[in-house]
């Protein structure tokens, strides 16, 4: 009775395993890296179906060897085996045991290749930094080992990571990244290299960044005169008086936005008088050299804020600026006595500007000053000069 029942289990247990065996077939093989070592260990991880019956499993290894040879064999209660192979291609396939140590139906082979991983390093890189005061192209020269067409390499912080538009492998040992100008978030960065396996290097030190606060500009301008109304205008006309200039010192925030803040210090000065107007014939020209008597003349300090908007990658730009100072006026009259006298005065301007070259600009604007004097006064005064930035 007890040789029946035992018959007739094995027989049933035999049964379920040809009808389960295809779902004994092996499901997958992936791989993972040990790095707990002094040098990091590649693993592979094959697994197969739960087989209901099964009491453990056992695995065949075999590796290509101009044909296929017995290489391992590996017994196991899980439904998996990890185990560290040398480069090359195998295969595997799983026979299962029950619970009375018979063997099942084994599964088909399964094939799979395991590539040689190589670590990379990095030794070097150039620039040690992107700096975004100016826009311009952002190619990042690296230098190191082990540098393959499926390397990964890009830039990361905790917050962000820059991921190259461009990544050119000249040889194993360099490579040129190529990042988008606009997309840069300033940061310290690691450069990470990643190669196909898991291995992996980082280098920190990489800044992304402003390297200063403002922006700063020195304009030399010639800055002629309108008088609108008051006593600049009594004492002279509305004729347009060529002879002023300007000295300006302007900072800008370096900052990319949708507007960039700053102020500036000017310095500037001018002569009204019958010499300095605008003629349109030799004669007038002439004339104007025995008429003298009338007119003005100031010098002036001021200090203003401005408002700049940036176009084109800072190829050009359109600043609003206004603020106040104080003038030392000189009004003469051909009929009253000269009043010399120190002056407030307020101004508010427009100007454009467009770079020309390195550190070189061209300025074209306009401002309206406004002086007060007993009469009150105001001038129009455009101006077209020279700007360096350093």
């Amino acid at each position: 009775m007890v040789f029946n029942q035992r018959f007739y289990l094995l027989l049933i247990q035999t049964i379920i395993s040809i009808l389960t065996a295809p779902f004994i077939f092996s499901q997958n093989y992936n791989f993972f890296l040990d790095t707990s070592g002094n040098s990091p260990v590649f693993f592979q991880h094959i697994s197969w179906s739960k087989e209901e019956y099964a009491l453990f499993y056992e695995v065949a290894i075999q590796k290509e060897e101009g044909g296929y040879r017995d290489y391992r064999h590996e017994s196991t209660e899980e439904t998996f085996l990890n185990i560290s192979l040398p480069p090359g291609k195998y295969r595997f396939n799983v026979l299962p045991y029950d619970l009375l140590g018979q063997s099942g139906q084994a599964s088909e082979w399964k094939t799979f290749e395991i590539l040689t991983a190589y670590q990379p390093s990095l030794e070097k890189f150039y620039p040690s930094a992107f700096y975004m005061e100016n826009y311009s192209e952002r190619a990042l020269d690296i230098a190191g080992s082990n540098l393959l067409d499926e390397t990964e390499v890009y830039l990361r912080n905790n917050s962000n990571s820059l991921f190259a538009v461009n990544l050119n492998i000249r040889d194993k040992n360099r490579a040129t990244l190529f990042f988008d100008d606009e997309n840069l978030i300033p940061g310290t960065y690691q450069i990470y290299i990643r190669n196909p396996g898991g291995l992996e290097s980082t280098t920190d030190g990489f800044f992304v960044g402003y390297r200063r606060i403002f922006d700063l500009f020195i304009k030399l301008s010639w800055s002629p005169a309108i008088p609108v109304y008051g006593e600049v205008l009594n004492a002279a006309d509305s004729s347009l008086y060529l002879a002023g200039a300007e000295l300006n010192f302007c900072a800008v925030t370096t900052r990319r936005s949708f507007f960039n803040f700053g102020f500036d210090i000017s310095a500037s000065a001018g002569i009204l008088n019958s010499v300095t107007s605008f003629k349109t014939d030799f004669d007038s020209f002439f004339n104007g050299f025995q008429d003298t008597g009338s007119g003005a003349s100031w010098v002036e300090l001021n200090f203003n804020l401005l408002l700049r908007k940036y176009f084109l990658h800072k190829l050009m730009s359109v600043t609003i600026h206004g603020g106040g100072g104080f003038s030392f006026f000189n009004l003469s009259d051909e009929n009253a006595d000269r009043e010399n006298d120190f002056t407030l005065q307020c101004n508010l301007g427009l100007s454009y500007m467009l770079h020309l070259y390195d550190i070189l600009y061209l300025e074209a604007g306009v401002n309206f000053v406004f002086f007060q004097t007993p009469e009150s006064s105001g001038l129009i005064r455009p101006k077209l000069g020279i700007a360096w930035k350093f």
